[in-house]
């Protein structure tokens, strides 16, 4: 079985393959707080809009990722 840092980085590699090459350069500066900021942006939209959708379910998303940045 492989380890998670490899299966993580197998998955980048096929994500960044999909991706154009002006996406590829705003994905290499952008950080954890960044999509954050996204996640909390799309929620107020929806909220104004009364389109709220469930947010609760990427937190714990968000909540792993903060420990990845943080043990990688």
């Amino acid at each position: 079985m492989a380890s998670t840092p490899t299966t993580f980085d197998d998955v980048l590699v096929r994500f960044k393959s999909r991706l154009s090459a002006e996406e590829l350069e705003n994905f290499q500066v952008t950080s954890l707080e960044d999509v954050k900021l996204a996640v909390k942006y799309i929620q107020d939209e929806q909220g104004r809009r009364l389109e709220m959708m469930n947010f609760t379910r990427i937190q714990a998303f968000l909540e792993a990722m903060e420990q990845f940045v943080l043990h990688y």
